[in-house]
């Protein structure tokens, strides 16, 4: 279970859960009053002030953030704005959105980065780089586009090759054996 008092950044800087998308925190009644008595969870509190109170749960409050950021948005200048997902599958590793911007842009995909993800941008391979060191973004071009995130790992190629050669292997020793009698 995670625990923000633990974690510094957070603490010190509480606005990275927004990046991280998190939209709802479950807190202890009272808690942010609480932490306002100690200097160092100051600004951790001051951020759980600007949460909305959307459910009580015995001696858990549920709090809203109204600025959380969407698994996919863009950033144009100052400007961030979501994206429409058409397609998303983490099973098969596809995501696919559609943006509209006047700007070019980045397109954030608050995922993980590593660097088997591929990009497509209309159909046109493009450079998936980091944002903020952990998250993946691909710079985009003004108006109305189409973007698809792909996972494709070489070790899954392998390893579905490596089944297929043991399942014949296995079938031929079946066949043989049951032909001589072995």
């Amino acid at each position: 279970m995670f625990n923000h008092f633990l974690c510094d950044s957070i603490r010190k800087k509480p606005e990275v859960l927004d990046t991280l998308g998190v939209r709802f925190v479950i807190s202890p009644v009272g808690l942010k009053e609480e932490m306002q008595k100690f200097p160092e969870f100051l600004k951790f509190s001051e951020y759980l002030g600007k949460m909305e109170i959307v459910s009580r749960i015995g001696n858990f409050e549920i709090l809203e953030n109204k600025n959380y950021l969407p698994r996919f948005f863009l950033i144009c200048g100052d400007k961030i704005s979501g994206a429409e997902v058409l397609n998303y599958d983490p099973r098969r590793g596809i995501y696919e959105v559609e943006y509209s911007s006047e700007d070019r842009c980045d397109l954030v995909l608050s995922e993980n980065y590593y660097h088997h993800w591929k990009v497509e941008v209309d159909g046109r391979r493009e450079n998936v780089e980091r944002f903020r060191e952990t998250f993946m973004k691909v710079y985009v071009p003004e108006g109305k586009h189409k973007v698809k995130f792909l996972y494709q790992s070489p070790l899954e190629k392998l390893t579905f090759n490596l089944f297929l050669l043991g399942l014949g292997l296995s079938f031929l020793g079946i066949i043989l054996g049951w032909k001589f009698r072995i």
